[in-house]
């Protein structure tokens, strides 16, 4: 019934009120129009216009993007609802099964004690791989062939391209096929991104269209402020990942890396970053070299993981010399638009054998010089200091997570 009100709430409610979204331990979202602890004021006034755009009609953009948000909070409410409706149905069954369920869920021990089964091997194979983030695949948005592809790619992230890739009379099929993309790229073991447009074009009408992704990315992100309104218009608890693709987003990559808690990572653009600087897009990626090293940079300052830019050739060649190049800077992800790609930079990503044997045996050293009261130790003539060690430890933890 509490969802039911909401519904009808939010449904009657004028295109300019003032609303509140109120989130609860558990994740849901409820609106009201009146304050409350816990809650955050919905900013309901039209959006800015991106940088150098011009609006004929700025009343008739603001009565749409409030009914955009109108929709959108509808949408949430009735999901609320239907939730509500699946958990009252499912208590009973669930609590006559429970006491069945704690006899079966161990196999017996000494002393009558159970231990938990091991999961199953698929299972625990996915949810290695939803740790694991090497390779970030975007696919047009429309393209149910490509959605099939991708989930074959062995990419770790597949995203839902509703902006470049999707032209805007194909984006309502894009944001319909969303349901069973996701599912299908769940199902290989990958985790289901989609990026929106900016808030201030198409980016409402694809939050309400669109099923709930695990990781949701927005194109053309140049101020904080971007990113504080996706997080006010986005599932509750999905991840956001801001995309940098102009000089101006760059020189705030903090800022909006600092802008919610829910950044995980940011990733910097390829093509519209190299129009941004008035330059060509080449192989060697000469011309990006500055901004891809100062983006590391900076989101390792402000705590978040940084996503290489798309090597857009076709060639699988120049992609991993590129690739390798990302990994001399310091990156641990990389996007592509190609899923043929995946494999060979999965490859790049992923500790070889023989360097986990070399972190092995920098542990050990290190460890056992500090054991006989040595500061460092020395592995093949290189001496090893502390934040050597802290790397090799790092790369050992990351291997045994994938």
């Amino acid at each position: 019934m509490k969802a039911l009100a909401v519904f009808v709430l939010v449904a009657a409610l004028p295109a300019q009120a003032q609303m509140y979204k109120c989130v609860d331990e558990h994740g849901r979202a409820s609106y009201r129009d009146q304050p409350a602890a816990g809650c955050k004021a919905l900013d309901l006034r039209p959006s800015p216009p991106l940088s150098g755009a011009v609006r004929s009609n700025p009343e008739s953009f603001a009565v749409q993007d409030a009914e955009l948000k109108r929709r959108q909070f509808e949408r949430e409410a009735a999901a609320a609802q239907e939730r509500a409706a699946q958990e009252q149905r499912a208590a009973g069954p669930r609590q006559r099964r429970s006491h069945l369920q704690a006899e079966r869920a161990g196999r017996p021990r000494l002393h009558g004690r159970r231990e938990p089964r091991p999961a199953p091997r698929a299972a625990r194979a996915g949810a290695a791989r939803l740790s694991v983030r090497r390779t970030w695949l975007f696919v047009p948005g429309a393209d149910a062939a490509a959605h099939r592809a991708a989930a074959r790619s062995g990419a770790d992230v597949i995203v839902l391209e509703l902006e470049d890739f999707t032209p805007p009379e194909l984006r309502p099929r894009a944001r319909a096929l969303s349901g069973s993309a996701f599912e299908l790229w769940r199902k290989s073991g990958a985790l289901a991104a989609v990026r929106v447009n900016p808030l201030e074009a198409d980016g409402l009408e694809d939050l309400a269209g669109i099923e709930r992704p695990d990781v949701l990315m927005m194109s053309k992100v140049a101020t904080p402020e971007q990113v504080q309104r996706l997080e006010a218009a986005a599932p509750p608890g999905v991840e956001l990942v801001p995309n940098i693709e102009s000089a101006a987003g760059l020189l705030r990559t903090v800022e909006i890396a600092r802008a919610s808690k829910r950044v995980s990572a940011l990733l910097v653009a390829s093509e519209d970053m190299v129009a941004d600087l008035g330059t060509e897009r080449s192989r060697d990626g000469v011309e990006l070299a500055y901004v891809r090293a100062r983006f590391l940079v900076e989101c390792r300052a402000a705590g978040v993981e940084a996503i290489d830019c798309p090597y857009t050739f076709s060639d699988v060649k120049g992609a991993v010399a590129d690739a390798r190049y990302a990994k001399r800077l310091g990156y641990r992800m990389k996007s592509l638009v190609d899923s043929s790609h995946a494999k060979a930079i999965n490859a790049v990503f992923t500790p070889s054998r023989r360097e986990l044997a070399h972190a092995r045996k920098v542990v050990a050293a290190f460890e056992r010089a500090r054991a006989a009261g040595r500061d460092r130790a020395k592995v093949g003539g290189a001496l090893i200091e502390v934040p050597i060690y802290a790397a090799a430890k790092r790369l050992l933890a990351s291997a045994a997570r994938s």
